[in-house]
């Protein structure tokens, strides 16, 4: 490949360019090329080959180097530029500055320049840009993404944008179908590589949108790729089966959560694809949480003889139910409909506990009284069924003492029978900065998690032999955990 510009040859090796991106090379009227896939698969430094070929051939380009955080650009989009550049000996006709981090062809005063989705203010400062080099795109929130490309205004034509990615769940994004980048631009087809047309019809004028996507893997990139690289991504679908998706195979991945809240959790231990039927000679023991909408209970049952706690429902209702009542009534009827009403099982059979917070305030839109009159009154049950704190626990004590019992306990002690809802909560859950789960509850709602701490709490806190819980003392707390844990006689 030869470039001629102010009457320099340039000579470029065209077998540096690899196979899978030399359609890229050709003229086209892409608007957007998306570059996705897995790692080492030579995405960035053909970007950088095709963009230094257009600043060295257009007459005109201004090309825009983003990524979620300026400060790392220059180890990237800079840093790989330069060395390209240096491989092909024409260092010399280009500068890089670090303040600002630019990048300038000295042959024709085209240039890099750099922002970070970090300064939005930056971000709104770009005049005139021809080219637009996303790096780590699925760090970039849907927020950063409008700024940019509402920003991306020019009098010179279209704005030619690449943006690169690894189809990685970003932290809070448990589904890809909620993922803005799958959603808005990968949803409508099962292919990975494709070419699509969007059309606005505006005052009757029709505007387009084309955008590319190119899909790749260390397997188009072999020449490049170590063999100890190669084993590592490998290795992964034994080490790391969420990470293999899209560093190893390329393909969107499923959410990883890397700090679980409730790490003493082990699905083979815990979890069990089979429906427990309660025993009429034990208690229904049930756990609420409480919202205007939804409305939450998680019901379990000590097994006495077989010395298992089997959690087997989950009832949830907002105020759209069926019933035309609010989400607590509604949730009290559906416990009547499943549990009481057939007669099987007795009244004074259940047990309740919930959320502290229920003791006060008005809890229903319909009835002004307390969520756990509420309840009283809804399955015609007596003070005395009623277990709960004057207070909750702090989510980080909730959180020892329930992963002391997961931890401790033997096999097959504590099941949770089909309870996907309850397991997506547990295993989505993460601790803040504060060590709660105030920005996990943010994001994932995690109401069904929160009525199963409080079952759990009464199951494993709560002192049957002066009918109170234990006090918010850790060393207390870790006491009646290992007396409950291995002495599982606690109820008469």
């Amino acid at each position: 490949m030869v470039l001629q510009k102010k009457k320099l040859n340039i000579g470029i090796d065209s077998s540096t360019i690899l196979d899978t991106y030399r359609h890229i090379l050709e003229s086209n009227d892409i608007d957007i090329e998306f570059l996705y896939g897995g790692r080492d698969s030579g995405k960035s430094h053909f970007t950088a080959q095709k963009l230094i070929i257009d600043c060295l051939q257009l007459p005109y380009f201004r090309c825009i180097m983003i990524k979620k955080t300026h400060e790392s650009i220059k180890d990237s989009q800079w840093q790989t530029i330069k060395d390209i550049v240096e491989d092909w000996g024409i260092g010399h006709l280009f500068k890089f500055k670090t303040a600002p981090l630019e990048i300038i062809c000295i042959v024709n005063n085209n240039k890099f320049i750099s922002r970070g989705c970090d300064n939005p203010t930056k971000l709104k400062s770009i005049r005139n840009p021809s080219h637009a080099w996303y790096e780590e795109g699925d760090q970039i929130s849907l927020e950063d993404f409008t700024t940019i490309t509402t920003t991306l205004r020019t009098s010179i034509g279209k704005v030619k944008q690449y943006f690169l990615f690894n189809p990685e769940l970003p932290k809070g994004v448990t589904d890809k179908k909620d993922f803005w980048l799958y959603k808005n631009y990968f949803s409508h087809t099962n292919d990975k590589n494709f070419t699509k047309e969007i059309e606005f019809d505006i005052k009757g004028k029709i505007y387009k949108t084309k955008y590319r996507a190119t899909h790749s893997t260390y397997l188009d990139n072999l020449t490049n790729v170590t063999a100890d690289r190669i084993a590592m991504y490998e290795n992964l679908k034994i080490t790391n089966p969420s990470k293999y998706l899209p560093y190893c195979l390329g393909e969107w991945g499923q959410y990883s959560n890397e700090v679980p809240f409730f790490y003493g959790y082990n699905k083979m231990k815990h979890f069990a694809h089979t429906n427990y039927e309660p025993k009429e000679e034990y208690y229904i023991d049930i756990g609420f949480d409480f919202n205007i909408t939804p409305c939450v209970c998680v019901i379990g049952q000590f097994d006495r003889e077989n010395q298992i706690y089997h959690i087997f429902d989950t009832i949830m209702q907002d105020h759209t139910n069926i019933y035309n009542l609010s989400s607590l009534q509604a949730v009290c009827r559906k416990i009547k409909e499943k549990y009481l009403d057939s007669g099987y099982y007795l009244r004074s059979r259940i047990r309740i506990t919930g959320d502290a917070s229920g003791r006060s305030g008005s809890a229903d839109r319909q009835v002004k009284q307390n969520y756990y009159y509420t309840i009283q009154k809804e399955l015609q049950l007596l003070p005395q069924q009623f277990y709960v704190r004057g207070a909750n626990l702090p989510h980080t004590v909730s959180g020892e003492i329930i992963n002391e019992v997961f931890v401790n306990m033997r096999n097959n002690a504590l099941i949770l029978h089909n309870q996907d809802l309850l397991e997506r909560d547990i295993e989505t859950s993460f601790p803040d900065a504060k060590q709660s789960l105030n920005e996990a509850k943010a994001k994932f709602g995690l109401h069904v998690l929160d009525a199963w701490r409080y079952l759990m709490d009464f199951w494993f806190n709560f002192d049957k032999s002066n009918r109170t819980f234990v006090s918010k003392n850790h060393k207390k707390f870790t006491e009646l955990i290992i007396k409950n844990v291995n002495n599982f006689n606690h109820y008469g």
